[in-house]
């Protein structure tokens, strides 16, 4: 079945490389939709008028397949599983930020077909995603990617290249992704799309742009909005296209200028564009002298000092305000617009970002912050928790377990609440017992010879409801004890003298006190209230049992507060905000992008940021 599969997607994979998905647009004979219109001019009165709460969400969104590999020790002949969702760095960003609780408009084209329409109106209906702005078009079809995930084993057989090392090797080698059907209709999101809905784009008070559509469309939008511009790049192929706006924006005798918001790189987009902008732009040449030695180098050294000078060059290269470098799972190089630094959140399982909108959730984290009128800092810190919270980590990486973490959660709740609502019962129940030994609450008593040196008497009151069982030693078996003068005997009538405390061992049921041998005694309930010993153990007892119950309290609503991202807290003083925080990071199963879970809200936000080096 593999290599049925490996054959077919192979084959398709070279009969749909197609030219017109080329990053570099410079042929003079382009399309009538690529070629630029004049966008309206904002009047005065239009710039000062207040922008909408929402962000506008502009490139891709497609529909995903993903095949799993066959689990080892099933057999060999059955099918990979088969995973569907909607993808595409616009549609994340877009999905992400309704979830913290903004409004998003995502604008982009689908094929006028059956897969289209129907992730048109999911997107808007399941997603939280305004999707009016979505456009159809006969010509092109919805654009669809295909991953196929394999082992190095059963590619070898799928493709008749067994080796001896297969004999020897009994494990198999780790999952690889070794075929990828992009059909890159984005690229042919144009110009012309952006034109009719620039009234609506610019109502948006941020505008998130992927750069995969095309050249054009870049230009227009770094153009006409790029003080509330965050550039997503996505892609090493696309810097080519930001290098050739570099080209063309750029007259012979203008200077280098801020000309956009936000751009977000990955380490190898950062490497890559030193390269390109610096052979291609001769008005960059002044700044290219500014390059630190080996800059290949310094984002991968822990030399954070050098790094941040490297993620410093490089937002100078490109003309942004703040340039963002992803560099690990849990780590950014910052630039802002006054300082540097790394920012880094702890990620306690083993991360790895497997397309699942990782970095796509740090933008739209980051803007919402930015959108609350958080400051630079806060809306990274909010970024890179959001980023984390979309990883995949040893807990979550099969995606089967995701149907259980409710359960889990449940589990783990009851498991706390009956410890500690056991605990506090004992407690209570021990104190509640010192209490019965008063003649105010005991109904009646009973007394039975139990052995030689032993009667046991049963005092059943009204307040439990159920009996307790002192047990009182006496000289003999015969005899019997007196309490708060109702005296109780063997049937003879006679008195018998009972005796003072010795110990006493409690149980949620029992509570049996041995007395040594003390003819001066003869009234032991009241002598057992009344002491101070009893005070004192009835007195600890009740608070032991309140401090119990309030401990069983905060658990309980720790662990349900880190399974589920609570974690507010904002009442609380520093410290125990940080605790629930490590809590979280610790036990958390984190979520998927694509997945229906929650991510958490913006007064959510844990706190657990570290910022080095600040320059």
């Amino acid at each position: 079945m593999i290599a049925i599969i490996l054959s077919i997607l192979m084959e398709e994979a070279q009969s749909q490389q197609q030219p017109d998905v080329e990053v570099e647009n410079t042929n003079t004979n382009q399309s009538q939709d690529d070629v630029p219109l004049d966008i309206p001019v904002e009047s005065e009165e239009q710039k000062s008028a207040p922008k909408e709460d929402s962000i506008a969400c502009y490139g891709s969104a497609l529909l995903e397949f993903k095949t799993r590999p066959v689990k080892q020790g099933q057999n060999s002949n059955s099918n990979a599983s088969l995973e569907f969702m909607y993808g595409g760095p616009a549609k994340n960003v877009a999905e992400v930020f309704g979830r913290l609780g903004g409004k998003s408009k995502l604008y982009t084209m689908v094929g006028e077909d059956t897969l289209g329409s129907t992730m048109k109106a999911e997107l808007g209906s399941k997603h939280k995603i305004d999707t009016q702005y979505i456009e159809t078009d006969k010509k092109i079809a919805t654009a669809t990617k295909i991953t196929v995930q394999v082992t190095d084993k059963q590619l070898r057989s799928a493709l008749s290249m067994s080796t001896q090392e297969d004999l020897e090797d009994s494990k198999e080698s780790p999952v690889k992704e070794i075929v990828q059907i992009n059909d890159d209709v984005l690229q042919k999101v144009a110009y012309r799309y952006l034109y009719p809905n620039f009234k609506n784009v610019n109502d948006s008070k941020f505008i998130f742009a992927d750069a995969i559509v095309n050249e054009n469309s870049i230009k227009a939008l770094i153009q006409n909005f790029g003080s509330k511009l965050f550039l997503y790049l996505g892609h090493s192929d696309n810097a080519v296209k930001l290098v050739n706006i570099f080209k063309s924006y750029f007259s012979a005798d203008k200077k280098p200028e801020v000309l956009y918001k936000h751009i977000y790189l990955t380490l190898d987009e950062a490497l890559l564009m030193p390269k390109l902008v610096c052979e291609s732009v001769k008005q960059l040449k002044s700044i290219c002298k500014e390059k630190p030695a080996d800059f290949d180098q310094l984002l991968l050294q822990a030399d954070e000092k050098k790094s941040l000078q490297a993620v410093t060059f490089l937002k100078n290269l490109l003309l942004v305000e703040n340039i963002f470098v992803k560099t690990s799972a849990n780590q950014l190089l910052v630039s802002l617009n006054e300082k540097s630094f790394l920012a880094e959140h702890n990620c306690q399982k083993k991360c790895v970002i497997a397309e699942n909108g990782a970095d796509e959730a740090f933008v739209a984290g980051f803007l919402k912050a930015q959108m609350e009128g958080k400051s630079t800092d806060d809306s990274v810190e909010y970024g890179m928790f959001s980023m984390i919270s979309a990883l995949k980590t040893e807990m979550n990486v099969n995606q089967e377990m995701s149907g259980k973490r409710v359960c889990v959660r449940v589990f783990y709740t009851l498991v706390v609440a009956v410890v500690f609502g056991g605990a506090a019962f004992v407690a209570w129940s021990v104190w509640a017992t010192g209490r019965l030994l008063q003649s105010s609450n005991i109904d009646f008593t009973v007394a039975t010879p139990k052995a030689v040196v032993e009667t046991q008497v049963f005092v059943s009151s009204n307040i439990l409801g159920v009996p307790i069982h002192p047990a009182y030693a006496t000289a003999d078996g015969s005899c019997a004890c007196m309490i708060d003068d109702v005296f109780v005997n063997d049937g003879t009538n006679n008195n018998v003298d009972c005796y003072p405390l010795k110990q006493g061992k409690f149980s949620i049921f029992n509570s049996v006190y041995q007395f040594n041998q003390d003819p001066t005694f003869d009234m032991v309930s009241r002598q057992l209230v009344e002491s101070p010993l009893m005070t004192n153990v009835n007195l600890a007892v009740l608070i032991a049992g309140v401090a119990v119950i309030v401990l069983g309290v905060v658990f309980i609503f720790m662990v349900l507060c880190c399974c589920e991202s609570c974690c507010t807290c904002s009442y609380c003083g520093k410290g125990l905000k940080n605790k629930l925080s490590e809590c979280m990071r610790k036990n958390q199963p984190v979520q998927y992008v694509n997945n229906v879970q929650q991510i958490p809200n913006m007064q959510q936000m844990p706190g657990q940021m570290m910022f080095k080096a600040m320059v």
